[in-house]
């Protein structure tokens, strides 16, 4: 893997994590909707409620924000490591905070963000070990 292709990579990261930050600030219900959909087709008994605590809706839009800013910061220098390593922080702590969320409210719907943050984790993190790598050399 070369750093050409890091770098589109973590462009369209970049793109996507803004996109989705934008699409959580502006509809929470809705992604919160389509979560308690995706959570029906596993079979999932319980649903996340909706409520009005926009406390929540904050981090998460801010996180999303500071993502997008990170992968874009990742996309024009790939050998700037802490920014990469504070994007890779990022997706494996929301990973583990879904996994405590469905475990302290016996809610399996919460896992479903486990299952989209940690394979961007472990793609962003495969390709960050190769770059690295290529770096040294």
């Amino acid at each position: 893997m070369n750093l050409n292709l890091f770098r589109k990579m973590m462009l369209l990261w970049s793109v996507c994590f803004l996109i989705a930050g934008l699409f959580f600030i502006i509809t929470p219900h809705t992604v919160i909707a389509l979560l308690n959909h995706s959570a029906q087709l596993f079979h999932f008994s319980k649903s996340i409620p909706f409520h009005e605590d926009y406390l929540w809706l904050s981090l998460a839009g801010s996180m999303m924000i500071t993502i997008s800013y990170l992968s874009y910061e990742a996309y024009k220098n790939p050998k700037n490591h802490p920014v990469i390593q504070g994007l890779l922080i990022c997706k494996l702590a929301s990973s583990l905070l879904f996994i405590i969320s469905a475990w302290r409210t016996q809610n399996n719907t919460y896992l479903l963000g486990t299952a989209v943050d940690f394979p961007i984790f472990l793609i962003i993190f495969i390709f960050y070990l190769q770059t690295r790598r290529l770096s040294r050399e």
